[in-house]
């Protein structure tokens, strides 16, 4: 009966301490589309002649920051496509660059 009572106990505290100490997981301010919008401006800004090629762009949310990446063709090898990312709190280009 103790014992029971012992393991109940120590169950449920590990529950409390889980379910505390979980992160929410952050909702987006921006949509897709806005914030491909914002990258593509700077991609155009660095990368004038690589951004059409790398059409459609895709973009992934994760932990405030928005990751905008270009579709590369099938002909293409070793990577090259333009890349971004934006800030979701403000929609500021934090960096751009081209993959490897």
């Amino acid at each position: 009966m103790r014992l029971s009572r012992f393991v109940a106990f120590a169950f449920s505290l590990i529950a409390v301490v889980t379910f505390g100490c979980a992160r929410p997981i952050p909702k987006p301010r921006m949509v897709e589309k806005d914030v491909i919008r914002a990258a593509k401006a700077e991609l155009m800004a660095r990368f004038p002649d690589s951004v059409a090629a790398y059409e459609p762009y895709h973009a992934e949310f994760r932990d405030g920051v928005w990751s905008v990446s270009g579709t590369a063709p099938a002909e293409t090898r070793g990577g090259g496509a333009p890349e971004a990312a934006v800030r979701d709190a403000d929609g500021k280009v934090t960096e751009v660059h081209l993959s490897r």
